[in-house]
């Protein structure tokens, strides 16, 4: 946090439950962060930003799935399994 005053950025605190909400995080950098950094929005074309979005959900779903005890995640468990399938979908209406 000390660096990012240092430089005149505000930090921002963001709970684990906002973190694992694509939609909070697409405001939050959107809405709130580009703008403190006086950045135009991000506006992807239509099949690049569901792709993107696949991705972050296939992220998020990879990183619930860690135990703490493994280095690695089971790619066969469910939640990620449904969110490598969204990635191939959008990848396959690109």
């Amino acid at each position: 946090m000390n660096e990012l005053l240092a430089v005149g950025l505000k930090p921002f605190a963001i709970w684990k439950e906002q973190c694992e909400s694509t939609s909070y995080m697409d405001a939050l950098i959107d809405r709130t962060i580009r703008r403190e950094l006086s950045l135009p929005p991000v506006r992807p074309p239509k099949n690049r930003a569901r792709l993107e979005l696949a991705r972050r959900e296939l992220l998020l779903a990879e990183l619930d799935g860690i135990d703490g005890l493994s280095w690695g995640v089971s790619d066969k468990g469910p939640l990620v399994v449904n969110a490598m399938e969204r990635v191939e979908e959008a990848l396959a209406a690109m």
